[in-house]
């Protein structure tokens, strides 16, 4: 403790001892009052607390400051890996839809045409009839791609159907096909008694909206080509609706002058996932869960059923349950007719077939006593939806060789998994 002496009112007294003024002798004695003056040398004074805050009120904005800060970090981080996903997904995108905006790649209509061969009857062929954009360099598609039953269509009994194939080029590359069945009103050759298919070709994975596009272009081909074309060419420029709940919008002006309005939503669903629930439903999570482990361990999977839409169908949706994994072999959702010889491959793939073609393919789906087809069937995995048929059947567990007990395991396995989703 320093002690001063100072000699000014004790009102105008300092504390810093450069300012203060010594006492003489000549100094009066009441104004000399001895008066200690105490400070707390080398540190400054508190700040004074405002009124209405507690003494906690700073601890308490510091923490919050914090908190404020963490949170604009966090805000940043997330708007930085949502403006890089955006610039990835829109990269994507490009990529598939082209430099330009346009909404699919080419429409095609398939007819059923006769064709004579070395005097023998005349037997009926699919021939691509109709082609929207017409280029004469593009790529050629054999035509049974897209009628894979066109064996066995007739004049009088045909059934309108909805099915998605899949087109793999010399590079990989995987385009989808959205085909619809229909009875055409209108050929150039009078063939119409005999159902056509119209595909639209996309590498957009979203079976909904083309569907729903495609049905809307049908309605187009009961008037005439040359409205048809018109209706092909304004849309196809406009780009495809990315976001769930957008949609495409197209405005024709009628004769009686009065709009009519077509839309055309997208509901974000992806190739494979809609109706997903009902395809393992029918055919059972122990036959699923048999087609998703054959497809993990990369064998050769046929899979078979009673029509193209259904055969399609299952095959798109096995294909999306090993999502996010990709399958990169051989892709076929129906196998035409004429194209049976595929199922002997020896790489792996996933494709489907019709019952009605499991005849010539005999060899390969049963088993041989002797063993000479022993080659043929190494990693092969036959599954008819129908009946529930699995060739060769899974292995016995070590517990219980009971088909009750395998059921039993698989399905617990089933519901452990979904719980974990």
């Amino acid at each position: 403790m320093v002690t001063y002496y100072a000699s000014v009112p004790i009102e105008r007294a300092t504390s810093c001892p450069d300012s203060t003024m010594m006492s003489s002798p000549e100094a009066d004695v009441s104004t000399s009052l001895p008066c200690k003056l105490s400070r707390t040398p080398g540190f400054k004074s508190k700040p004074r607390t405002p009124k209405g805050k507690r003494p906690g009120d700073s601890r308490r904005e510091s923490e919050e400051e914090i908190v404020t800060r963490s949170l604009q970090k966090q805000k940043v981080r997330a708007r930085h890996y949502r403006r890089r996903t955006l610039e990835e997904r829109d990269k994507y995108m490009a990529a598939m839809c082209g430099t330009s905006p346009q909404l699919f790649d080419s429409v095609l209509i398939v007819s059923l045409e006769s064709t004579n061969c070395c005097g023998e009857e005349p037997t009926r062929k699919p021939t691509i009839t109709y082609r929207f954009p017409e280029d004469k360099n593009a790529e050629h598609v054999p035509a049974e791609l897209f009628f894979p039953d066109y064996s066995r269509a007739q004049r009088k009994t045909w059934a309108r159907e909805e099915f998605v194939l899949a087109l793999t080029d010399h590079s990989g590359a995987r385009k989808n096909a959205y085909c619809h069945k229909f009875l055409p009103t209108w050929d150039d050759n009078k063939n119409g008694t005999y159902p056509a298919v119209l595909a639209v070709i996309s590498p957009i994975r979203n079976a909904v909206f083309y569907l729903d596009l495609a049905r809307t272009i049908l309605k187009y081909i009961g008037r005439s080509r040359v409205q048809l074309t018109n209706f092909l060419s304004s849309i196809v420029q406009h780009s495809y609706p990315q976001n769930r709940g957008a949609s495409l919008v197209v405005v024709e002006k009628c004769a009686t002058g009065w709009p009519i309005r077509i839309e055309i939503f997208n509901q974000g669903t992806i190739l494979g996932r809609t109706g997903c629930s009902q395809v393992i439903e029918r055919i059972s999570p122990e036959i699923t869960t048999c087609i998703v482990a054959s497809l993990l361990g990369e064998q050769r999977i046929l899979l078979a059923d009673n029509t193209v839409c259904s055969v399609s169908k299952l095959v798109q949706v096995m294909e999306a349950l090993i999502q996010p994994l990709s399958w990169p072999h051989v892709f076929i959702p129906a196998v035409p007719d004429n194209l049976l010889d595929l199922c002997h491959n020896p790489t792996p793939y996933l494709m489907g077939i019709l019952r009605n073609n499991l005849a010539p393919i005999h060899d390969l789906i049963i088993a041989d006593q002797t063993g000479e087809n022993d080659i043929d069937q190494v990693d092969f995995v036959f599954i008819d939806a129908d009946n529930g048929l699995i060739n060769p059947p899974p292995d016995a567990y070590v517990n219980d060789s009971g088909i009750a007990a395998w059921k039993q395991q698989v399905a617990m396995l089933y519901l452990h998994i979904s719980a974990r989703q």
